[in-house]
């Protein structure tokens, strides 16, 4: 039974050549032969080698003969190989190679088969009926001598041997054949680690293969077709697959132990159609087992690798730019880092491959590709191992680069104005941080929104920058391995490399495109800043040349190891991240006709508004302490000038008061100078329209208070207004803005984000046409009468007290004279009461009444602007001082009372005014018999009244 399987393959071999030699040499009547001449040597009609060399490459499987095997699936595996060869003539040529297979010994152990063989080939066909190269089939015979390494675990053994086969060969063209290739070795025995009682062991394979044919010179496409230039043919990769360790401690395992992910990014360039090279980042992870003590361990590989790739196609059958499969032979040197259970080692390596390669379009490859690379011993850290091989498998697409012909005729770059090839965009999405090891996170925890502004701009098809800020959710861990939700802030800088542009030239129609970015930002993080390194891609669908939807995945980095938390301190984490969202690319603005048509236009340049609303810090405060416990009021008065279509300037002054955890407050005074940009005229042209969007940014100073400190703070703002304009002059908005005090805004924190949601109305006077001297007005004189409500400051801070107890209430007359259409003064004797208390709420507070006799300067800014004494709307600033006496339980000191405000007056009458009046009003220390921290008591109010013009 031992010799039975020998002679079933000796009978199976022997029955293969007779039908072979049957069909040869039907057609041959052997009288003829007898009566011939002899055969001359069939020769080619080129003698060069080159001429007639091949490359051919095969997988199948080898049947390896052991007496420990129950089974033919216990002694099958799979094998490789790959071959150099050359004809001598049509009949004589040569081939050496290398083949590996993994294969069975037993029912459980396995080995690892690597060997280099040299065989000696006849072409039988060419022998028996003569040399015909258009023959679509061919059977060449094969002997020759091998030698193999087997490798198991923590072992090695050197096996000569020697083989025969047969290969039925179909020439599928000039430049491609593929094969079937059935062969019988025998190896030297123990190959298996057993010993054989014959003394050697048998082997069958059978496999299947492609082999390139060099073409002769006179059929082969010129290479002078190809485009000059080292960088005329570049292009960028990436793929995805599996890692392998192949060494012996890994082959007791099954294959789908082995098996670890892997990912490859790549960019080269083709330096003619037969030679290239290629620069690579790649990492990856496998498993394999410790000999001396059997245990799995995990292998993280990352480096890089500089190959050199030889196309085969080309080398064989010349240059073709139509063929749509290409095999590319690889070569080339690693450099890794790889990490094993504590271990670490920078490792060298040399490595082979082979890439399959499937032209999609002019520009787009789809590819496999599997390598092969050796490491010195001490990648895995075994010391009986001389080497380690990794094997990897890649799947991906290649991005190749237009040729600089068609690059250069493909649509033309539009730079009329600076605001040409601007864009600004709106993303919403999502990261997580990645690290080593992990945060002991689940996967939903770990889950963090995010949100991002940006604008940018295009200097080039190529090139170009962006600014964006962000806010994200972080999901994250404390001192204490808690999970905690963080709001954190970044701002970041970004260079953008339009890769579609510069692989396949401009082209404003293009539906897809991909970019590239990378650059630095600052992340603000716990009242701390963290320098962020940024790398990403954004791949844009062009609905229009203007709008664009896209898909952004990014990987941020930063140098502090407690940067993303404060729970584990490494290097090795990043913020990953994906956001999807929306762009507007301006193109075509047309700055000289703009202008001109804004200069003709009625001269309403200057604006005036004042607006009210809510303001609260934007961190973590506002989920802790709950919302509505977190919601301050804010006021602002701006005066501001269109001096373009597109641009404007703004200074603001504001306060307001923004509550801290419910029981605290900081109270504050703000001069800002902001930055404005029309967006409806940057993206549609400059006209007038019903509702305009306009983007600010801008600097501040404030002045804030709290626990009887003060605090000087400059700050950052950005902010968007909906401006609907009821009137060509008269306007109501909507502004959320965020503003980022740098210093310690509340008394604590060296950085403050306030957000605020501002309600406000928007006036735009004439601007003066000719006069700008000031007039003189009808009815000059004036009598006032008007009441309102408003805050005073000590009784805010009383959490005990309800929204009524906080409330004051205001009545004023006031007799006046308007000197001349912009200046005018007023004597008005004010009452206001209000419930105040002690500071920290020790008793329950009392009723006080405040009169008061005050003088005021008014300054109409309408007419100030426009010299428009028609005008029915008028906006007058106001400031004034005088003396306070106070009344109540128990009576504070008589001292001084400063007021500041605006005016916003409509005439309904030509003797008769109706008017609404925001105020601040300053108070000296204890009119409320109570010691303030701030050495002063304050409040905010607004009037409306009416007044009587004679």
């Amino acid at each position: 039974m031992k010799n039975l399987l020998l002679k079933r393959y000796i009978q199976a071999l022997i029955v293969l050549l007779f039908f072979v030699a049957n069909e040869t040499f039907a057609q041959i009547n052997a009288l003829d032969y007898t009566l011939q001449k002899r055969r001359k040597a069939e020769k080619f009609e080129s003698n060069h080698i080159k001429d007639h060399l091949f490359l051919s490459g095969a997988i199948g499987a080898e049947y390896l003969k052991n007496d420990n095997s129950s089974g033919l699936s216990n002694a099958i595996g799979p094998k490789a190989s790959l071959y150099v060869g050359t004809w001598f003539t049509p009949v004589i040529g040569m081939r050496v190679g290398v083949e590996g297979a993994y294969l069975p010994t037993g029912n459980v152990s396995r080995i690892v088969s690597l060997g280099l063989d040299a065989d000696y080939l006849m072409n039988i066909s060419a022998f028996a009926a003569g040399y015909n190269p258009e023959r679509l089939f061919d059977v060449i015979a094969i002997a020759g001598v091998n030698y193999h390494s087997s490798l198991k675990t923590g072992k090695i053994r050197h096996i000569p041997g020697a083989n025969i086969g047969l290969q039925g060969k179909f020439n599928l063209s000039p430049l491609v054949d593929f094969f079937i290739e059935p062969k019988l070795s025998v190896y030297g025995d123990k190959i298996d680690y057993s010993t054989q009682w014959r003394q050697y062991n048998l082997a069958g394979s059978l496999m299947a293969g492609v082999t390139y044919k060099m073409v002769p010179d006179k059929q082969r496409a010129s290479l002078s077709l190809f485009g000059k230039g080292a960088f005329e043919h570049l292009f960028i990769s990436g793929g995805i697959g599996a890692q392998m360790l192949l060494s012996r401690r890994v082959v007791d395992m099954s294959v789908k132990n082995w098996l670890g992910p892997a990912a490859r990014l790549s960019i080269g360039t083709w330096f003619n159609p037969v030679s290239g090279l290629r620069l690579s980042a790649e990492g990856g992870a496998s498993k394999w087992i410790e000999s001396n003590y059997g245990k799995s361990r995990y292998l993280k590989t990352v480096g890089g690798s500089l190959d050199y790739l030889l196309n085969l196609n080309s080398a064989f059958g010349g240059y073709n730019k139509e063929r749509k499969f290409e095999l590319i032979g690889v070569a080339g040197v690693d450099l890794v880092y790889g990490v094993k259970n504590g271990d670490k080692n920078i490792v060298p390596g040399i490595g082979v491959g082979l890439q399959g390669s499937l032209r999609l379009n002019r520009n787009l490859d789809l590819f496999i590709e599997p390598e092969l690379t050796m490491y010195h011993k001490h990648l895995a850290g075994e010391t009986s191992s001389r080497f380690d091989l990794l094997g990897n498998v890649y799947v991906g697409l290649t991005y190749n680069r237009e040729e600089s012909a068609l690059r250069n005729n493909k649509g033309k770059f539009v730079k009329n104005s600076f605001f040409d090839n601007m864009f600004i965009s709106l993303s919403g999405g999502g990261g997580v941080l990645v690290s080593n090891p992990m945060l002991s996170m689940s996967t939903v925890d770990r889950l963090s929104p995010m949100a991002t502004v940006s604008v940018g701009k295009w200097f080039t098809p190529v090139s170009g920058l962006r600014l964006s800020g962000s806010m994200i959710g972080l999901s994250t861990l404390n001192k204490k391995k808690q999970l905690i939700h963080e709001a954190v802030a970044g701002g970041e800088v970004d260079y953008l490399l339009n890769l579609s542009s510069w692989l396949s030239g401009y082209y404003p129609e293009r539906k897809f495109e991909i970019s590239a970015f990378v650059g630095p930002s600052l992340m603000l993080r716990s009242q701390k800043i963290y320098p962020v390194v940024n790398a990403g891609l954004i791949g844009s669908w062009n609905i229009t040349p203007s709008w664009a939807l896209y898909l952004e995945p990014k990987i941020g980095w930063t140098p502090n190891r407690k940067g993303f938390n404060d729970a584990l301190a490494t290097y090795q984490m990043v913020f990953a991240s994906a956001s999807l969202g929306v762009s507007y690319r301006f193109v075509g603005y047309d700055k000289a006709s703009y202008h001109a048509e804004f200069e003709k236009s009625d001269s309403r340049k200057f604006f005036v508004s004042l607006a009210g609303g809510f303001s609260s810090y934007f961190d973590t405060r506002l989920v802790r302490a709950g919302v509505k416990d977190q919601i301050g009021g804010i006021g602002r008065a701006s005066l501001g000038r269109w001096y373009t279509p597109l641009s404007a300037w703004r200074v603001s002054v504001s306060g307001g008061a923004v509550p801290s955890y419910g029981t605290s407050q900081t109270t504050f005074g703000d001069l800002s100078l902001d930055y404005m940009m029309n967006l409806n005229t940057l993206f549609a042209g400059y006209k007038p329209h019903l509702f305009d969007v306009n983007a600010a940014a801008g600097v501040h100073a404030a002045l804030s208070l709290n626990k009887g400190k003060f605090n000087v703070t400059p700050g950052i703002s950005a902010s968007l207004q909906g401006l609907f304009n009821i009137t060509s002059g008269f306007g109501l908005y909507i502004e959320p803005q965020l503003v980022g005090y740098l210093g310690k805004f509340d008394g604590k924190r060296k950085v403050n984000p306030v957000s605020s949601v501002l309600l406000g109305i928007n006036y735009k006077p004439k601007s003066p046409q000719g006069q700008r001297k000031n007039m003189s007005v009808d009815n000059p004189n004036f009598i006032s009468l008007s009441i309102g409500s408003g805050a005073y400051a000590m009784s805010m801070v009383r959490s005990d007290y309800s929204a009524a107890d906080k409330m004051m209430f205001d009545a004023e007359v006031s007799v006046g004279r308007w000197i001349n259409s912009v200046n005018g003064l007023r004597l008005t004797f004010a009452s206001s009461s209000t419930k105040v208390g002690g500071r920290y709420n020790i008793d329950k507070g009392f009723n006080l009444t405040m009169l008061g006799l005050r003088a005021d300067y008014l300054l109409n800014l309408t007419q100030l602007i426009s010299r428009d004494v028609d005008s029915r709307f008028n906006m007058s600033g106001i400031i004034g001082g005088g003396v306070a006496f106070p009344k109540g339980k128990a009576e504070g000191e008589t001292t001084y009372n400063f007021t500041a405000g605006a005016q916003f007056s409509i005439k309904v009458l030509p003797y008769l005014d109706l008017y609404a009046e925001p105020r601040i009003s300053v108070w000296g220390d204890k009119i409320d018999r109570q010691v303030s921290p701030a050495k002063f008591d304050a409040d905010g109010r607004i009037l409306i009244g009416a007044s009587y013009r004679f």
